[in-house]
């Protein structure tokens, strides 16, 4: 029996690395292509993908004017009190109403595209032109402009009327947000 584990001491390794990488060595020209394949598809599939953008914030709101909590006070025993007022904040943040001012300061309403390779971008700050808007006169809503350059500060617009006839658009006063219709004959 002490023969047998000593044969299988004394014998060579069962993994022999310098024979496996001379193998795999013999298929650099596949490696080669699959790599290859895969980065044509890789920027193939990242020229036609549309530009996603993230915005993460994090807001510390603090409360001292809380008679009961001070540093000593534990927080079990301190029960609401803060917890309401943050509650309140947050809903406050959360609110649709904060959302439409930051639209409304920002200009949101407006989106500038560009006809790319694949599709349309969006190109907010980079427009070589900037829409001035009448705040409490009614704008179109969903209705694409084209803006054709004509010369030095000389443009064109266009209004996208498919059939040649007078259409009805809905539309929005976004001073007072009330919402009507405009009537654009061809």
């Amino acid at each position: 029996m002490n023969d047998e584990f000593d044969l299988l001491e004394s014998s060579t390794p069962a993994f022999d690395i310098k024979a496996f990488l001379f193998r795999t060595l013999r298929y650099w020209k596949l490696f080669l292509l699959c790599i290859g394949i895969g980065l044509f598809f890789a920027y193939q599939q990242n020229i036609r993908k549309q530009q996603s953008y993230s915005l993460n914030t994090q807001i510390s709101i603090e409360d001292n004017t809380n008679p009961l909590f001070s540093s000593n006070t534990s927080l079990t025993f301190n029960w609401g009190g803060v917890y309401g007022k943050i509650r309140t904040i947050i809903t406050t943040l959360r609110s649709r109403s904060i959302h439409e001012k930051v639209v409304d300061s920002l200009e949101y309403y407006v989106t500038y595209l560009k006809q790319s390779r694949f599709r349309k971008d969006d190109i907010y700050k980079a427009a070589p032109f900037k829409f001035e808007l009448t705040p409490n006169a009614y704008q179109m809503l969903n209705m694409p402009i084209k803006v054709s350059y004509l010369g030095e500060g000389v443009y064109e617009l266009h209004v996208v009327n498919d059939n040649g006839t007078t259409k009805v658009l809905d539309a929005q006063n976004f001073s007072d947000k009330t919402k009507g219709q405009l009537t654009i004959n061809p």
